[in-house]
C-alpha cells in the first residue's frame, strides 16, 4: 500500500448526503468540510494500515530485542 500525501492540486468533486442541520452549524462555524474529510480519512485509513500491519510491526520489535539494530557494531559512541 502506497504511502497517503497531501495532495493539494489533487482533488474531485463528490456528491455526499449530509443531514441539513450539521450542514447549517458547519457553515455557521466556517468548518471546511473538504478539509475536515480528508483529515478524517487520512485518519482512518492510517488506523486500518496499522491494524493490517500490527503482526510485521510486532516480528520488527521482536527481531530487534533478539538481534539487535544493523548498525549498532557501526556507532562510534
Amino acid at each position: 500500500m502506497r504511502m497517503l500525501q497531501k495532495s493539494p492540486k489533487a482533488s474531485k468533486p463528490l456528491n455526499l448526503s449530509v443531514d441539513t442541520k450539521l450542514l447549517e452549524d458547519a457553515r455557521h462555524y466556517g468548518i471546511n468540510l473538504s478539509a475536515l474529510l480528508n483529515a478524517a480519512l487520512r485518519e482512518e485509513i492510517g488506523k486500518r494500515w496499522q491494524a493490517e500491519n500490527k503482526l510485521a510491526f510486532e516480528e520488527n520489535r521482536k527481531r530487534i530485542e533478539e538481534d539487535g539494530l544493523w548498525s549498532d557494531g557501526l556507532r562510534s559512541w
